[in-house]
């Protein structure tokens, strides 16, 4: 009595879902971890376990095989050259499956694979302070060919820049002096206008100029006024 088999088809033809495996395959033995789908690791993982034991022997026939199954030629090499010594021991459960959690938009099951073994690179630490300022004093005390330390230059140039501020105030300050407006000769504005407040005064109380002129002051001009006004009326 005939049994059909059993095929995770995950949804795809036979030409496509073997493409995907070999490609899984060989991503996963480059890389040593990649995350996919909940069902297509687990049709995934035993066709890389059948991978790993086709190739156990190590001659040319198993790679041959494994070429047939992978087609990539890197990934073979490093089955042969490093996964082999490191699964010597083990048979089965060479891939670790851990649980993410649901991906966005179909909410399919996320799911990570990694390899028996595997090592995450390291970080890169950065360098403490200390060692920069370490490596800052010994750039700092090297000599140049003149013999001279960068220590020695440094006060130097800050000498030097000092005297040129110096300088450099003391011309604005000439140049304020000879840009402001010469005085005149009988001195400030505000003198000028003082004497001629007192010139005026002193006019007023000797008389205006009428007086000068004809003789007589305020009150013999008012006079002068009102017989002129009265004569007038009277019409001679």
């Amino acid at each position: 009595m005939k049994k059909g088999r059993k095929i995770k088809k995950i949804g795809t033809d036979k030409s496509h879902r073997v493409s995907l495996l070999k490609n899984l395959s060989s991503s996963l033995i480059m890389t040593e971890y990649m995350t996919t789908t909940r069902a297509r690791a687990r049709a995934f993982v035993p066709y890389f376990e059948r991978v790993i034991t086709l190739a156990r022997p190590a001659d040319i026939n198993a790679k041959r095989r494994v070429i047939s199954l992978i087609q990539n030629e890197k990934a073979t090499d490093k089955i042969f050259d490093v996964l082999l010594k490191r699964f010597e021991d083990t048979k089965s459960g060479l891939v670790s499956v851990y649980k993410i959690g649901n991906r966005k938009g179909d909410n399919a099951e996320v799911v990570k694979l990694v390899l028996k073994g595997y090592e995450p690179p390291k970080k890169k630490t950065r360098i403490k302070e200390e060692k920069k300022k370490e490596q800052s004093e010994e750039k700092m005390l090297q000599k140049d060919e003149k013999g001279l330390s960068k220590e020695t230059k440094l006060n130097m140039e800050t000498d030097v820049k000092k005297s040129q501020e110096k300088t450099a105030e003391k011309v604005a300050e000439v140049r304020k002096e000879l840009a402001k407006p010469e005085e005149p000769a009988g001195g400030n504005k505000k003198t000028i206008k003082k004497e001629r407040r007192s010139e005026n005064k002193s006019s007023k109380q000797n008389g205006s100029f009428f007086t000068k002129l004809f003789g007589f002051g305020k009150k013999d001009q008012q006079k002068t006024t009102v017989k002129g006004r009265a004569r007038s009326r009277s019409g001679i």
